[in-house]
């Protein structure tokens, strides 16, 4: 929801269902070890390459695995495997979703979600055509064009 009130657990999945059928996309759930990030817009994806550059050396993202695509809209849509088998909390994937760039307030109503218990609080959107591009990321470099 755009205007960033929080819905009811039934009605998200409702919603995210019907939207998912009227964009002919599919839903991209996150695993446990796995960031999702909404680049919305020229500026969100500069900021993320920005980011990687100071962050791509915390152990947490050594050997990640990139996956992107574009959105219905034609935004960025980024999904980090971290090769770390260790599981984040859903509240702290969030968290490093927004310091990478990701929308703030998709982000914001996430974690509210996680706060009144939704089972899917992060989720994304994927069209039944898109590309689906993955890049090892590797020395500090991230490109998506």
């Amino acid at each position: 929801m755009s205007d960033g009130s929080v819905e009811s657990n039934d009605d998200r999945n409702g919603l995210l269902e019907k939207t998912a059928r009227e964009k002919d996309c599919e839903i991209v759930l996150p695993k446990d070890n796995e960031l999702q990030l909404d680049l919305d817009s020229k500026q969100a994806l500069r900021e993320f390459r920005e980011t990687w550059l100071i962050c791509c050396d915390a152990p947490v993202f050594k050997n990640a695995k990139l996956t992107w695509w574009r959105s219905s809209g034609g935004n960025v849509h980024v999904v980090i495997a971290l090769a770390s088998k260790l599981p984040l909390t859903v509240e702290d994937r969030i968290r490093w979703q927004t310091r990478l760039g990701s929308d703030p307030v998709r982000d914001r109503v996430s974690l509210q979600r996680v706060e009144y218990g939704h089972d899917r609080p992060v989720a994304l959107l994927r069209p039944r055509n898109a590309v689906v591009k993955d890049l090892v990321i590797r020395q500090q470099q991230v490109n998506i064009e």
